[in-house]
């Protein structure tokens, strides 16, 4: 599936909220290739699901415990960051990341 035009709501750089996920991986960058986390690295990404609440990732490689990401709106500049072990499991890691301006 291909970068559709609501998802770049979700493409720019974020910061951690939450202390449990900017602990483990650090701020976020986001962009039509991949994700880039200031603590554990550049991931690149198949985008498996997309509408204007959500975006379900598929990585190349797995981050910490899985191998999906799903990143959805959650407040005024400030989206949910869940890691899934399948696309269809309950989250193993999640926080809140802000959008910077």
């Amino acid at each position: 599936m291909s970068v559709k035009a609501e998802d770049v709501n979700f493409f720019g750089k974020w910061q951690g909220v939450s202390k449990n996920i900017y602990t483990l991986y650090g701020d976020l960058e986001f962009n039509e290739k991949q994700l880039v986390f200031s603590i554990q690295g550049n991931y690149k990404y198949v985008v498996l699901e997309s509408n204007e609440a959500y975006m379900l990732l598929e990585l190349k490689k797995p981050v910490l415990c899985g191998n999906y990401i799903k990143l959805g709106h959650y407040k005024e500049n400030q989206m949910e960051f869940s890691i899934l072990k399948s696309n269809t499991s309950s989250p193993c890691s999640w926080g809140i990341y802000e959008k910077r301006m």
